[in-house]
């Protein structure tokens, strides 16, 4: 018993000093997971974003000089083209400026397949029109198999096109997919690159 003789135990005020600091400390960790968890989201989000924007990017590359085409004159320019092309280009009704139309794609794959095969029509600044679908080698409608992923989970995936741009008869087009989640407040993946239909 004399092993506890003139000892003393904690204060209140020790106790509760202890406390906060543990308090401070836990705080700090909750919140360094948060940031964690959201980083972690973002990485993966940006990663599947990215492999879907470089899928659509040469799925719309590839479908620009297939041969066995309808080819359409540009009553303007006097030039030869693919149908594919114009067809994608039709979707900017201003084809004299640098600026994009904007398509937010549909969310299933059976609205994104009824989207490319619509028949749409190239209205050419002469006034000149010509009704044209885009279709995949040997002229069949599209399929879901024929196409690229849509949108993953938490982002949207979102077609700009600018006609003429960066020269006359090429197409600019940007696939983008911004997020939608709470836990990213950044832009998502966005890929740029210029189709063109060789004669």
């Amino acid at each position: 018993m004399r092993f506890f003789l003139g000892k003393r135990g904690f204060s209140l005020i020790e106790l509760m000093v202890a406390v906060m600091v543990l308090t401070i400390g836990l705080t700090g960790v909750a919140a360094m997971q948060l940031t964690a968890l959201s980083e972690v989201f973002f990485a993966n989000s940006n990663s599947t974003g990215s492999s879907t924007a470089l899928a659509w990017a040469e799925w719309l590359t590839s479908h620009m000089n297939q041969t066995d085409q309808e080819k359409i004159v540009d009553s303007n320019t006097g030039m030869w083209n693919r149908a594919n092309l114009f067809w994608l280009m039709s979707f900017d009704s201003n084809k004299t400026d640098t600026g994009y139309a904007e398509i937010q794609m549909p969310s299933t794959m059976a609205d994104i397949v009824s989207f490319f095969n619509t028949t749409r029509t190239v209205v050419f600044t002469s006034g000149e029109s010509k009704s044209v679908v885009f279709r995949k080698e040997g002229g069949a409608p599209f399929t879901a198999q024929d196409m690229p992923p849509p949108a993953p989970a938490g982002s949207i995936l979102v077609l700009r096109i600018a006609a003429n741009v960066p020269v006359v008869n090429t197409a600019t087009i940007e696939v983008s997919l911004p997020y939608k989640n709470a836990f990213v407040k950044k832009m998502g993946a966005t890929l740029h690159f210029v189709v063109a239909s060789s004669m």
